[in-house]
């Protein structure tokens, strides 16, 4: 749950027609793809997959809305750590951090007080298991 940061930095390319951008209210300039390392988020995301962010969508939805993996899932900093894990806004302006995969990564609460420490790049809008 790491970015690395290499010499040869792996690129990958997707084409998104513009209909579909606009359908989905997206800007080509707010989307950035990341490869994915790990388990918790299985199987929705899996190890070595890649996730596209919409980097203007960073206010999760709050805890009264049902959790859904398409409107939760985030990429964000909290603490040393970059993970991709469901939030949830609790009324006290803390965040429940979730993950699917439960039996290996547990729920766990940022504290409202703790926030400072959080830093959300952006929701997950896409992701991709495979490419050419």
């Amino acid at each position: 749950h790491r970015i690395a940061i290499t010499e040869n930095p792996e690129v990958k390319f997707r084409f998104y027609g513009l209909e579909s951008l606009q359908k989905h209210h997206l800007r080509a300039s707010d989307l950035v793809a990341f490869r994915v390392g790990g388990s918790s988020m299985e199987p929705y995301i899996f190890d070595g997959d890649w996730v596209v962010i919409d980097r203007s969508r960073v206010v999760p939805p709050s805890v009264a809305k049902p959790l859904n993996c398409r409107c939760n899932t985030f990429v964000f900093r909290y603490e040393d750590g970059i993970m991709v894990k469901m939030l949830q806004t609790l009324p006290d302006g803390g965040l429940n951090v979730v993950s699917l995969n439960t039996s290996e990564h547990k729920e766990f609460t940022i504290p409202a007080g703790s926030v400072d420490h959080l830093e959300i790049f952006g929701k997950v809008v896409d992701r991709s298991g495979w490419a050419l």
